[in-house]
């Protein structure tokens, strides 16, 4: 849900910004024109540059959805060339049309009548302000006219092109890299599954073992997390209190295992209605300190508190360390490795660990933001 509506939050922040742009870049043919009290907005030539800018904008939008998804990134980059080169051609005709010459329409081409004041036929022109004599070939003229032209049309082109060309590699990359984390996240959480049944399973065999009373109890707990693991850690986001209620059930089978042989102290304060969290973000550190802070022969100590304070979540985990016999020597560490590089997906901005391992106790402080 949360994810949710971050992607709906940074859809509508794109939105937003290519209206932004668009209005932008349409309100500029109308500026020069915002003059006095009485601003002349229909202006031919400011219509004609309008049609002009709206001309480029379809261009932009073309190459945008179009051209670069679905021909570009497919590799024809000949057909790409072919395209562009006939959307060049069809904008040059149809802008040619909007402006049949290549004078300004604010202007008038010279013709030799004397001007003063602004209007022909009254009086001679000064010979600073004569136009030299054109003496080049109809021929150079016309192939000079080309172009200019050319020139006129090609640049903007050029830049809506390059533009948009810009942002559809740079959409294809932020989709590429979301991909490559989905991805890393779910090889992570199939790590993650397998490695929690085991531990609860051999959890419910040391029960079974001793023929425990609460062994029925400890299947149906067991139950219950393998339910919530199967239903909830392939959703983005969860309810906090289903992640709580699956901690809860972990430490009661740990209890239940154990007995009395271990000081432990689990606490949770603060209102986890209607927060989310990443499913199974947290397991592994409180998992971690019954892995490595239980021995019969030592005294063992687990401190474990869970507390919310507004969006803020604070998990404290204190583990006193005591001698392991029976663990090899490249187990562990695994869970704890794979839940920091989730933390940094997940929560890249949004979270700070401090782990304290010293040679007498182990201690996780962890901070996200809801």
């Amino acid at each position: 849900m949360k994810d949710s509506l971050v992607r709906i939050s940074t859809r509508h922040k794109k939105t937003l910004l290519h209206v932004l742009g668009v209005v932008t870049l349409l309100s500029l043919p109308f500026i020069p024109y915002f003059q006095g009290k009485s601003p002349n907005l229909f202006h031919p030539l400011a219509i004609a540059e309008l049609i002009s800018y709206t001309l480029l904008l379809l261009i932009f939008y073309l190459n945008y959805y179009i051209l670069v998804p679905k021909i570009f990134f497919r590799k024809r980059y000949l057909l790409y060339a072919l395209a562009l080169a006939t959307l060049y051609v069809t904008f040059r005709y149809a802008r040619g049309q909007v402006f049949p010459t290549r004078y300004s329409l604010s202007e008038k081409p010279f013709t030799g009548q004397p001007v003063r004041d602004g209007e022909p036929g009254k009086g001679p022109v000064p010979p600073d302000m004569q136009r030299p004599p054109d003496r080049r070939s109809p021929r150079e003229n016309s192939r000079n006219d080309i172009f200019m032209e050319v020139d006129k049309n090609i640049f903007p082109f050029l830049v809506m092109i390059a533009f948009s060309f810009v942002l559809s590699l740079n959409g294809r990359w932020r989709e590429t890299e979301a991909a490559r984390a989905r991805a890393e996240l779910a090889y992570l959480k199939a790590q993650i599954n397998p490695h929690f049944l085991f531990n609860t399973l051999n959890s419910i065999y040391s029960l079974a073992i001793i023929q425990h009373e609460k062994t029925s109890d400890a299947v149906v707990k067991l139950s219950n997390m393998m339910r919530y693991i199967l239903n909830e850690s392939e959703t983005e986001y969860t309810d906090l209190q289903k992640e709580i209620s699956y901690i809860s059930n972990y430490i009661d089978l740990q209890k239940m295992r154990f007995g009395e042989a271990f000081k432990l102290t689990y606490e949770t304060k603060g209102d986890f209605s209607g927060q989310k969290i990443e499913p199974l973000i947290l397991i592994s550190f409180i998992e971690n300190a019954f892995k490595y802070g239980i021995n019969a022969e030592d005294e063992s100590d687990i401190r474990i508190r869970i507390e919310i304070t507004g969006h803020l979540l604070h998990l404290n985990v204190y583990n006193r360390k005591v001698k392991i016999n029976d663990l090899p020597e490249n187990t562990g560490g695994v869970g704890l490795k794979n839940t920091r590089e989730r933390l940094n997906i997940l929560y890249p901005d949004a979270h700070s660990l401090s782990i304290q391992d010293e040679p007498g106790y182990y201690e996780v402080k962890l901070t996200i933001e809801l």
